[in-house]
C-alpha cells in the first residue's frame, strides 16, 4: 500500500504557496503526504536499462511472437483492495534493417509469462535502424493495469523466518515477471532489437 498519509496525491490551490507565504498546520500534512506519494511513485522501479547492447531474437516468419528477454520475479505491491498497482513503462528499440517490427511488453505471474498474446501488455513499433525510446500505441504516458484476478494468479508462498533465529514460516507475496516479445511484420530479415526498458510501479492515485 501507499506510504502517503492520504493514500495518494492531494491537489491544492497553488496560490497557497506563493513567495514568502506562511504555511499553516493544515497545509503541512498535505505537503508531507505529496512528498511521500512522489517517493512511492519513483522508488519502486523494477527494470531500468538503456545501453548499446542489443537483445534480439531472429524471426522465422512475420506472424509469430518470439521471447526476447525476461525480468524478475519481484514482489509486486497491492493496494487496499488487493489489486496490483499499475506500472509505468517505456521501451527503446530498433530494427536490424528498415522494415516494420513490433516489441511487446507483458507483466504477469511467472506461470503465465510464456504467453505474449494476453492482457497487461504494452506495444511499440518502429522501422528505424536507430535506437530510440518508442511511443506506445496507447500513448506516451502509458500504464499497465491489473485486476484482483491477476494478483490471485501471481500469489506465491515464500519461505522465510519470523525473526533472527526464529522459526520458518511461509508468507504469500504477489510475484510478477516482465517479458518482452518481438515480431517482424515487414520482412523476416528485420530483427526486432530491444535497446532499453523502464518499468516502475505507479503507487496510488490522486485523492483531491
Amino acid at each position: 500500500m501507499s506510504n502517503s498519509l492520504y493514500g495518494g496525491f492531494v491537489d491544492y490551490n497553488t496560490s497557497l504557496l506563493g513567495a514568502n507565504q506562511p504555511v499553516d498546520s493544515m497545509l503541512w500534512p498535505v505537503l508531507f503526504n505529496n512528498a511521500l506519494h512522489f517517493a512511492d511513485s519513483e522508488a519502486h522501479v523494477r527494470v531500468a536499462f538503456s545501453h548499446a547492447t542489443i537483445n534480439a531474437r531472429t524471426p522465422f516468419d512475420t506472424t509469430s511472437w518470439l521471447l526476447v528477454e525476461t525480468y524478475g520475479p519481484w514482489a509486486h505491491r497491492l493496494d487496499a483492495q488487493g489489486v496490483p498497482y499499475p506500472m509505468r513503462f517505456r521501451i527503446a528499440g530498433s530494427a536490424s534493417q528498415a522494415a516494420a517490427i513490433h516489441l511487446k511488453l507483458r507483466v504477469s505471474s511467472a506461470s503465465s509469462a510464456d504467453r505474449a498474446t494476453a492482457s497487461n501488455t504494452g506495444l511499440v513499433s518502429t522501422s528505424s535502424t536507430s535506437a530510440a525510446w518508442l511511443t506506445p500505441s496507447s500513448g506516451p504516458e502509458s500504464l499497465l493495469t491489473f485486476t484482483s484476478a491477476d494478483a490471485a494468479d501471481a500469489l506465491t508462498n515464500i519461505d522465510t523466518v519470523d525473526g533472527v533465529g526464529g522459526d520458518p514460516v511461509g508468507i504469500e507475496t504477489c510475484q510478477m515477471v516482465a517479458t518482452v516479445w518481438g515480431r517482424a511484420t515487414g520482412s523476416v530479415s528485420a530483427v526486432p532489437q530491444l535497446r532499453g526498458l523502464y518499468l516502475a510501479e505507479f503507487i496510488a492515485s490522486g485523492v483531491g
